[in-house]
């Protein structure tokens, strides 16, 4: 279920962009590649469990009726305590580990200096909590499912030039500029930048293009590759 929602939403806003004449055609080649090798993955392990499950095989069947029920009741008490086998667990089932880093939207997608554990183009938006006038916000809520979101993150550097070319998309692209301060300084922290940076959202919750610099001229050219200004 959880391929086939994801499936359907990558190819959907790809579809409508193009019908609405804001993305060139070519984005919707990037569906196949980016869903095709998960879509085989998924469906060798479904195989592979339900031919465990219903293999009649002596050896089989006596492990699976008798001893595997054993061993869950022992070691579940275990894995509940374990934060990091529960959340591999859960990024596997609903599937929101997966990235699209070899993705063509994802090629020349990133610019600047970021630490090592940032979140890169085609990676999925983190689960960030800040706090924006005392309250507290999940940076994901306010991603577009509608359109792109551009994220831009002010600290030392001004990134005046980068508003100007997406004021050009501004019928595909929201902004929201968001400053550093002792409320916001985790965010900053968690996206692995320093002096400031920007990040474009794609509607589906991933990450489209990521920089620490305030080039205007890669960022456009980077737009230019799929959307139509």
């Amino acid at each position: 279920m959880n391929t086939g929602l994801q499936d359907a939403f990558n190819l959907a806003w790809k579809l409508a962009l193009v019908i609405q004449d804001k993305s060139k055609e070519s984005i919707l080649d990037t569906y196949t590649s980016e869903r095709v090798e998960i879509a085989k993955n998924a469906i060798q392990s479904t195989d592979k469990v339900f031919t465990w499950v219903t293999s009649q095989h002596i050896i089989i069947k006596l492990f699976r009726v008798y001893i595997l029920p054993v061993i869950l009741i022992l070691i579940l008490p275990f894995l509940k305590r374990q934060r990091g086998i529960r959340h591999f667990i859960f990024s596997k089932i609903s599937e929101v580990g997966i990235h699209y880093r070899g993705s063509p939207l994802s090629f020349h997608a990133s610019l600047g200096n970021f630490r090592s554990y940032a979140p890169e183009p085609g990676d999925r938006l983190p689960y960030i909590v800040y706090k924006e006038s005392g309250i507290s916000v999940n940076i994901q809520e306010k991603a577009n499912p509608k359109g792109f979101h551009l994220f831009i993150l002010t600290k030392t550097i001004s990134f005046y030039e980068i508003i100007l070319v997406a004021e050009k998309y501004a019928h595909l692209i929201t902004m929201e500029t968001i400053s550093y301060s002792p409320e916001t300084g985790n965010l900053f922290k968690k996206l692995g930048l320093e002096d400031g940076g920007f990040f474009l959202v794609r509607p589906d919750m991933y990450i489209a293009y990521r920089s620490a610099k305030p080039e205007a001229s890669h960022f456009k050219r980077y737009l230019q590759r799929f959307l139509i200004g």
